[in-house]
C-alpha cells in the first residue's frame, strides 16, 4: 500500500528537486525554499503556500483561480498564497525559472489546473 503525500510533502518534494534549490526552517517559524540565500517561497504547514511569481504569471494564475494575493501584500502583483480553500495548496513558485513557459510548467507539476 502506497502513503499518500500531504501538500507540503508534494511541494517539498518538487521544489528541492530544482537546481540550486535548499529547504529548511525560515526566520518566521515557517519552512522555507532559498536558492543563493534568496527565498522563493515558504510553506506554513499543510494551511497554506507562500511564494513569488513573475508578475506575468502572477496575474495569469490569478486569473484561473490558482493562487490568490499574499495577505501581507494584498495589493502586490507578485506575491502569492494557496491554502486549503483554493486550488492553490499546492503552489510552486517559480522565481528561480528563466522563462515564463518554463515558469508554468514548474507550476504545472505540483498544481495542475483544475
Amino acid at each position: 500500500m502506497s502513503e499518500v503525500q500531504t501538500a507540503s510533502e508534494r511541494i517539498t518534494e518538487e521544489v528541492t528537486s530544482w537546481p540550486g534549490v535548499t529547504a529548511g526552517p525560515g526566520r518566521r517559524g515557517e519552512f522555507a525554499f532559498k536558492v543563493g540565500g534568496r527565498e522563493l517561497g515558504h510553506l506554513h504547514g499543510d494551511r497554506s503556500a507562500h511564494f513569488g511569481f513573475p508578475k506575468a504569471v502572477w496575474r495569469e494564475l490569478r486569473e484561473q483561480g490558482r493562487i490568490e494575493p499574499h495577505p501581507v501584500f494584498p495589493d502586490a502583483e507578485g506575491p502569492a498564497a494557496g491554502g486549503s480553500s483554493t486550488t492553490a495548496t499546492s503552489a510552486t513558485s517559480s522565481s528561480c525559472c528563466a522563462s515564463t513557459t518554463t515558469a508554468q510548467s514548474r507550476v504545472d507539476l505540483v498544481m495542475p489546473p483544475s
